[in-house]
């Protein structure tokens, strides 16, 4: 996948992390059925962006620059305090799961630990762009740059000014 696209893959994550994060703006049943599909983008970013874990991984405690190792463990806690916020939110459904045909009688211990896991993964994942912005401005201003734009890429056209005569060669075009 190019950089170009893992970049709008992962905006459109964000932006739709930020509005599950608020359900009381989307209402529950929106706000679970978009936590859903934002499990499903979670696994395609992930999948993504695998071979850059195994790489840091495998050389974790080798020679390998202080960023990596801190980008490397800020994206496990990212994917664990995810993993949770799903979870729980599984528990405390309202509305995927009565869809189902499963019932849930989940106590407040479940809707704290949705409610904190969700801050944290918020957090964390605000920290995943910081750690990442430079990336994101490069990738933008490298799609930008490339991109010939909705018209296409504009023509230089001579033009008379004044009356002025065209040398010979523009004006047989």
């Amino acid at each position: 996948m190019s950089n170009t696209r893992r970049l709008g893959l992962d905006a459109a994550l964000l932006v739709l992390l930020v509005i599950a994060f608020v359900p009381k703006a989307t209402g529950i049943a929106i706000h679970e059925w978009l936590s859903l599909a934002l499990t499903g983008g979670l696994l395609v970013h992930m999948v993504v962006n695998w071979e850059w874990v195994l790489k840091v991984s495998a050389r974790f405690f080798d020679r390998l620059r202080t960023a990596s190792r801190i980008n490397l463990l800020i994206d496990a806690t990212t994917f664990l305090s995810a993993v949770t916020v799903m979870a729980s939110g599984l528990a405390i459904s309202q509305v995927v799961l009565a869809a189902s045909g499963a019932a849930t009688a989940p106590g407040a211990t479940w809707y704290m630990l949705h409610s904190l896991s969700a801050r944290t993964t918020m957090l964390l994942s605000l920290v995943h762009v910081a750690l990442h912005w430079r990336w994101v401005v490069s990738t933008t201003r490298r799609a930008w740059n490339a991109s010939p734009g909705f018209f296409g890429t504009p023509e230089m056209v001579p033009i008379r000014i004044d009356g002025a005569s065209l040398p010979k060669s523009v004006e047989e075009r």
